[in-house]
């Protein structure tokens, strides 16, 4: 993915031993343009609703969220963190 200019390296400056990696810029404004027009699609959709729905929509993606959390945690085993 380096390679590709997707990402970069850095040394960690607390561990020499790692690398940390970043998103590169380039990739960055790649990802971001690949959104704008699904993102215009979604905030049309969610224009039709009324503030009501939006907060039961939300409390549900929360909800749905905090289910997928826990059962990555129950998946990852007592040993992952």
């Amino acid at each position: 993915m380096a390679k590709a200019g997707l990402v970069e390296r850095h040394a960690d400056p607390q561990d020499r031993r790692k690398s940390l990696v970043t998103l590169a810029p380039e990739a960055r404004a790649r990802i971001g343009a690949a959104w704008d027009v699904p993102g215009k699609a979604f905030g049309a959709v969610l224009e039709t609703y009324r503030d009501e729905e939006l907060a039961v929509i939300a409390d549900c993606l929360e909800r749905a969220g905090a289910v997928g959390r826990a059962q990555a945690e129950r998946l990852a085993g007592p040993d992952a963190s």
